[in-house]
């Protein structure tokens, strides 16, 4: 039997090691040995050398109510979600541990519709809308549809600047929001021709996570 069951990771950060220790222990009434099966290397899980009790036969053997300790390591290369098994064998069956690591996905307030209203050709209007994060932490930036899935990858997650998807300007197109954090998105509309202008752009989380959101207005 696993103490603990699943190994799970709930907090993490790109490069860093993050590690849990993992009880074997024989619960039947005779001695049993043991055949551990690996995560994949490129899993981003590892497990070190396996720790036998004092007294252990040459041949592995455990006695009953003993156990065998091994460490998970934790080491990601992303703020995504993970998720493997270690396979464990003995005469008395096989069964998993699986290894996770998860954090709790952010939850915005922001609609899936940013509707700025209407506005005369040649003028300009801004709206502020305020997005409320009532999940987990999370960074955020915002891509034009033709800057996405071809994101560069060294993203600098902390620069503020502005998006323009004409006739509509957003900004920040990135920020940070921690759990009960909110931010003001500003949408600037400034049209040029008549009529319902309608623009998508993708939203990007560091747990890669993907929206898309539209931002509409009318031109009159």
């Amino acid at each position: 039997a696993a103490d603990p069951a699943t190994v799970t990771f709930s907090a993490y950060e790109v490069g860093e090691k993050y590690t849990c220790t993992v009880r074997l222990r024989n619960v039947s009434t005779i001695s049993r040995s043991l055949r551990i099966i690996p995560p994949k290397r490129d899993s981003g899980f590892n497990l070190s050398t396996l720790q036998y009790p004092n007294g252990s036969t040459k041949g592995g053997l455990v006695a009953p109510g003993m156990c065998i300790t091994t460490v998970v390591t934790f080491t990601p290369d992303s703020m995504g979600d993970y998720t493997t098994n270690v396979r464990c064998e003995t005469e008395g069956g096989k069964f998993d541990i699986p290894l996770v690591a998860q954090r709790e996905a952010p939850k915005l307030s922001i609609p899936s519709v940013l509707n700025v209203g209407g506005c005369l050709v040649g003028d300009a209007t801004r709206v502020v809308i305020t997005c409320h994060n009532t999940g987990g932490s999370g960074r955020f930036r915002l891509l034009r549809p033709q800057d996405y899935p071809n994101v560069p990858t060294d993203i600098n997650w902390d620069t503020v600047g502005c998006m323009r998807i004409r006739p509509f300007t957003i900004y920040p197109v990135q920020f940070v929001l921690g759990r009960d954090e909110s931010i003001n998105i500003t949408v600037e509309y400034v049209p040029l021709t008549t009529g319902d202008h309608v623009r998508d752009f993708v939203m990007l989380c560091d747990n890669c996570q993907v929206r898309t959101f539209s931002v509409r207005g009318e031109s009159k």
